[in-house]
C-alpha cells in the first residue's frame, strides 16, 4: 500500500472539476490491475486519530464441515463527527500479508463464507480506524478458532427400509470426510460386514435387523452410529400406500388460498404449497390414525416447473403419535434435487412435519413444495 500527498495550494481559490493520476514503473508490470483507495482533500488541519479498544467475535457460524465460516465482528471506538471517515477490516495471513475484507461506518462488521485454509485453526482479523484525513489510528484485533474437522464421524442411511427377502439395499454412507475408512456390520444380511463405502446387502429371512457403520480417519481415530432395527424384511411384497393423499395439514404460513397447505397432498404436480417471509417453514399432516410409515416423497419446485434455484435445499422430517412428542427421522443439508426420496425405519406414526429451513438454493426464503407423499405398511 502506498499513499501519495500533493500540495494544491496553487489553486487555492479555483474549482476542481477533474483530477488525472499517471502511473509510471522502471520495471514491467505483469499484474492486470491497480486499486485506488480514498482520495481526501484537506485544507492541513491536523485531524485527531481514533483509536479502537474491545474487538471480539460477537457470533459464528461454520458450514462445509468447519471449511467455511461465517463471523460477526464488534469493537468500541473513541471516534466522533469530527473525525470519522470509515473503520477498514483486514485478515491476518500467517506468512504476515493481510487481505482487505471490507470497510464500514459502524462499529460491527460481518465475514462471510470465509473459506479456511489449509491446516489453519485460527484466523485473526485486523479492524483499522480511518479519520476524515486518511489517516490510520490504533488498530485492534481480535481471532477466531476453526473446529477440528479431522475428526471422524459417522452417518448413513438406506435407500428403502421395508424389502421382501433377497430384495437389494443400498446403504449410504453420509459420514464427513475426515472418515477414509469404513467398516460395516450388518444384522442378518449377505454379506453381513463389508468396507466399502456405500454396500448393497440383501436378507434371507423376515425380521428387522440393526446396522452398525465403523469409520475411521486418517490418525486411526474412529466413530461409530448404530441404526436398531433399521430394515424390515417382509415374506411377501406388499403396495406402499400414499397416507398423506388429501388429508388435514397445518403450515405456518401461505401466500394465498391457491397455494395453501392442502395443494402439497392434492395428488396433482401443478398445484404447490408456498409460503413466504423470512425464518423457516413448516408443514404438518394428520394422516388421521396411527400407521406404519417408512418413507416421504417431496416434490420440489422444479418438479413442478420452476427454477432448479428454488429448489428445497435443507429441511427436517418429524414424526409424532400425538402431535406433541416429536422424533427427527431425517435430516438433508445442500439438497438440488427437484424431487427427493428420504427412507426411515418404519414406525408407527399419526403426524409428520417437514420443516424447510433452508427453503432455496440462495437467499430466497419461499418454500415452494408442489406435493408431499408419505408412505408405508397399511396397517391389517
Amino acid at each position: 500500500m502506498v499513499k501519495i500527498s500533493f500540495d494544491v495550494k496553487k489553486f487555492e481559490g479555483q474549482t476542481i472539476k477533474k483530477i488525472g493520476l499517471s502511473i509510471k514503473s522502471d520495471q514491467a508490470m505483469d499484474f492486470k490491475a491497480i486499486n485506488l483507495g480514498e482520495m481526501t482533500l484537506t485544507n492541513g488541519q491536523k485531524v485527531a486519530p481514533i483509536a479502537l479498544s474491545d474487538a471480539k467475535v460477537t457470533d459464528e457460524a461454520f458450514e462445509e464441515e468447519g471449511t467455511v465460516g461465517g463471523f460477526r465482528l464488534s469493537w468500541k471506538s473513541d471516534a466522533n463527527k469530527n473525525n470519522f471517515s470509515t473503520y477498514e477490516i483486514y485478515q491476518l495471513n500467517d506468512d504476515g500479508s493481510k487481505e482487505f475484507l471490507g470497510a464500514i461506518n459502524i462499529n460491527a462488521f460481518f465475514v462471510n463464507a470465509l473459506k479456511r485454509g489449509k491446516n489453519i485453526n485460527s484466523t485473526k482479523f485486523e479492524i483499522v480506524p480511518i479519520n476524515k484525513a486518511g489517516e490510520s489510528g490504533h488498530s485492534v484485533t481480535t481471532s477466531v478458532k476453526w473446529p477440528d474437522n479431522s475428526l471422524a464421524k459417522a452417518a448413513f442411511v438406506a435407500d428403502k427400509t421395508l424389502v421382501t427377502i433377497g430384495e437389494k439395499v443400498t446403504l449410504m454412507n453420509q459420514s464427513n470426510l475426515a472418515s477414509v475408512k469404513y467398516k460395516w456390520d450388518i444384522d442378518g444380511a449377505s454379506p453381513a460386514t463389508s468396507t466399502e463405502k456405500n454396500p448393497q446387502v440383501s436378507f434371507d429371512k423376515a425380521g428387522s435387523y440393526s446396522v452398525k457403520l465403523t469409520v475411521i480417519n486418517e490418525k486411526g481415530q474412529e466413530d461409530s452410529v448404530t441404526q436398531t432395527e433399521l430394515i424390515t424384511v417382509i415374506d411377501q411384497p406388499v403396495e406402499l400406500t400414499n397416507f398423506a393423499l388429501n388429508q388435514s395439514v397445518q403450515v405456518d404460513s401461505f401466500t394465498n388460498e391457491s397455494e395453501s397447505g392442502p395443494k402439497a397432498v392434492d395428488g396433482k404436480l401443478n398445484t404447490k404449497w408456498c409460503a413466504v417471509g423470512p425464518g423457516k417453514h413448516n408443514i404438518t399432516i394428520d394422516i388421521g390414525k396411527s400407521e406404519k410409515i417408512n418413507q416421504v416423497l417431496i416434490d420440489h419446485a422444479q418438479k413442478g416447473g420452476e427454477s432448479p434455484d428454488m429448489n428445497t435445499s435443507d429441511y427436517t422430517i418429524e414424526i409424532s403419535k400425538d402431535n406433541q412428542n416429536w422424533t427427527e427421522v431425517v435430516n438433508v443439508k445442500k439438497n438440488k434435487l427437484g424431487e427427493t426420496k428420504d427412507s426411515f425405519k418404519q414406525t408407527e406414526a399419526r403426524y409428520v412435519r417437514i420443516t424447510a429451513t433452508k427453503p432455496t438454493q440462495g437467499a430466497d426464503t419461499a418454500v415452494r413444495l408442489y406435493e408431499i407423499q408419505v408412505l408405508g405398511q397399511k396397517n391389517s
